[in-house]
């Protein structure tokens, strides 16, 4: 399994799964593209109010340039361009001008949108972050440390989401799984409704959900083959989210994160073996 150690197929790898993140999210967006006009919920007259500096009338044309109707939907079309382009390999030695973009219009899309980010949007801006630390130097020591910084991110995003989950009664309970999905925004109601009737069920899911996140991210320590176990059980798990709750580039963010997991299980096994040998 040397393929593990080539940090360049690592890179490949999350780059690429990170940006059809960013294709979906930006393809939702464009079809979306009503909710961002003057009569939209995403009107960015009504969002900026929430800061006061966000009404400064000095970098008043700045934002109406950047993220007035039409002109958002076009920086998002931007970055679809971008992140399609960095997976078709046209360019490689461009790589670095893709990601700065697309990271850079990730960052706007923050300014302009406070509500309704989630997780996946702050993984997101990390992993860009990271590429361009990898992209932006020729060391290989601050290219090894980048990918661990990821890696890390990603472990701590699942332990502080099991942390919460533990100190919360509904969940330890087993009710918060059907609340959830009792919702309008991620709801699916049958299943809903499936779980109120089976709370017994839905205690198993809770507390499978709460162990998944809050002890099997520590998996990465124990080796390469219990890095692939808690990967199988994320794939599993953010699947299970996209369908049931329409939450698309969860899957697709998260899972682009499990290359640096594996590469640096497979690092940290072989440093773990050198005491040994």
């Amino acid at each position: 399994m040397s393929y593990l150690f080539d940090i360049n197929l690592v890179v490949d790898l999350i780059q690429t799964i990170a940006s059809i993140a960013v294709i979906v999210d930006a393809i939702e967006t464009i079809v979306e593209r009503h909710q961002y006009s003057s009569r939209g919920i995403y009107n960015f007259e009504i969002l900026r109010t929430y800061k006061k500096w966000m009404m400064n009338r000095w970098i008043d044309p700045v934002y109406k340039v950047l993220f007035d109707y039409p002109n958002y939907i076009i920086l998002v079309s931007v970055q679809l361009v971008f992140a399609i382009l960095l997976i078709s390999h046209l360019y490689r030695n461009l790589s670095l001008l893709f990601i700065v973009v697309i990271l850079l219009v990730h960052l706007l899309k923050h300014l302009r949108n406070q509500y309704g980010l989630d997780g996946a949007d702050q993984l997101q801006v990390i992993i860009f972050a990271s590429l361009v630390a990898f992209y932006a130097t020729s060391d290989p020591l601050i290219q090894k440390f980048s990918i661990f910084f990821l890696c890390f991110q990603s472990m701590l995003s699942y332990f502080i989401a099991g942390l919460a989950k533990v100190v919360s009664p509904a969940w330890r309970e087993g009710t918060a799984i059907a609340g959830i999905i009792n919702t309008e925004s991620f709801g699916n109601r049958v299943l809903a409704q499936i779980l109120i009737n089976k709370p017994l069920l839905s205690k198993m899911i809770c507390w499978w959900i709460i162990l998944f996140e809050f002890v099997s991210p520590f998996f990465i320590f124990t080796g390469i083959h219990g890095t692939l176990i808690f990967m199988l059980s994320g794939i599993v798990f953010h699947l299970s989210i996209a369908i049931i709750m329409r939450l698309n580039s969860f899957f697709w963010t998260f899972v682009a994160t499990y290359p640096a997991l594996l590469y640096f299980a497979a690092e940290f096994h072989n440093f773990i073996s050198t005491f040994f040998l």
